[in-house]
Parts: structure tokens; sequence; C-alpha cells
């Protein structure tokens, strides 16, 4: 699951260990995943869908 959303959101690992449950919503058929802390302060928000989005549940 980390190295899926690390690829589609191109994280650094700071990132995805300062994530929270409440930074990833859930609706039919993918996840909206946002990055609130990153390095450059701009929030980034991404979504995995499909293949990626079943392998991840």
């Amino acid at each position: 699951v980390a190295l899926i959303m690390g690829l589609m959101g191109a994280c650094r690992a700071c990132e995805l260990s300062d994530m929270k449950v409440e930074d990833i919503k859930n609706f039919e058929g993918g996840v909206i995943i946002t990055i609130p802390k990153t390095k450059t302060k701009i929030v980034r928000t991404f979504t995995v869908t499909g293949q990626l989005f079943h392998q991840f549940i």
C-alpha cells in the first residue's frame, strides 16, 4: 500500500510517515489521498483508481 501511494503521489518517505487516516477519502471505485505536509509547503492531492485501487483494498 505504501509503495502504491508513494509511486502514485510521488511522495517522500517523510510525507508518507506524516500521513493520517483523515488524509485518505474513500469513494466508489477509488480513493482520494491528500498530502498536507510537503517539503514545498504545497498541498498535493491524487487519486488511486482501477486495478491499483483493487490492490489497495
